[in-house]
């Protein structure tokens, strides 16, 4: 098996690390190519002479991942989207890692996955491709919102601002609601589709589109919009 990582962005250089502590060394050189990749892509090749899989990253891009996508297809190269918090810890402790892609993961690039991931299985195929993306971005707001909501607890004189958090998240739903609508239109996927609990109570590894679940449940939450208004009522 061949890897390939391409790019100059600080995390890849961590994945060939992850990868050679592993047993599997990656190499720099695009040598296993017959037509060299884009010189600006950041990413990942994984090939076993037969099959080609591109693991691709946002990072330092300079095109969109529909384009690199494209690309793949024309040149008979499997695209798989990959996403996460790209940390200093990552060297040591792994990548939280969200991938996209339409089909079954082979073993080679489950191998490269569990390598990158804090442990095996530790990754999360949301969907297919730009379901990463939406993904991180969901969870980067539930974390800065969780961070924001305790900032200050633990002193002797602190306190929770209630109020203020229940309006501060109300913004924050508002946003996610939009980003979640503009990811359905964006996969031609209905609004509506199942029961949105139950779809979304299934272990995430086990669902086929996580990424639609995880959308549904956010714009389902619009029903507590009078539960909200009341809280702000009560605020004031």
């Amino acid at each position: 098996m061949n890897y390939l990582i391409q790019g100059s962005a600080l995390p890849l250089n961590w994945f060939r690390q992850r990868l050679l502590a592993r047993g599997m060394p990656a190499t720099l050189q695009p040598s296993m190519l017959l037509k060299p990749l884009p010189f600006d892509w950041q990413g990942c090749l994984v090939s076993d002479s037969a099959r080609y899989y591109w693991l691709d990253t946002p990072l330092l891009q300079t095109s969109t991942w529909q384009q690199r996508r494209d690309i793949c297809q024309q040149d008979g190269i499997e695209f798989i989207e990959l996403n996460g918090q790209w940390q200093d810890l990552g060297l040591q402790f792994g990548f939280m890692l969200f991938t996209g892609y339409q089909q079954t993961y082979p073993l080679e690039v489950q191998a490269l996955l569990d390598a990158l991931a804090p442990m095996p299985k530790a990754w999360l195929p949301c969907g297919p491709p730009g379901s990463a993306h939406y993904t991180r971005q969901v969870w980067d707001a539930l974390f800065f919102m969780l961070r924001a909501g305790l900032l200050g607890l633990g002193r002797p004189d602190s306190c929770l601002h209630w109020e203020d958090c229940w309006l501060q998240q109300w913004e924050l739903y508002k946003n996610l609601e939009q980003l979640s609508r503009q990811y359905l239109t964006a996969q031609k996927l209905s609004v509506l589709g199942g029961n949105v609990v139950a779809d979304f109570s299934v272990r995430p590894q086990q669902q086929p589109h996580y990424a639609a679940n995880l959308a549904r449940l956010i714009i389902s939450l619009g029903d507590c919009n009078e539960i909200w208004q009341r809280l702000v009522q009560l605020k004031s």
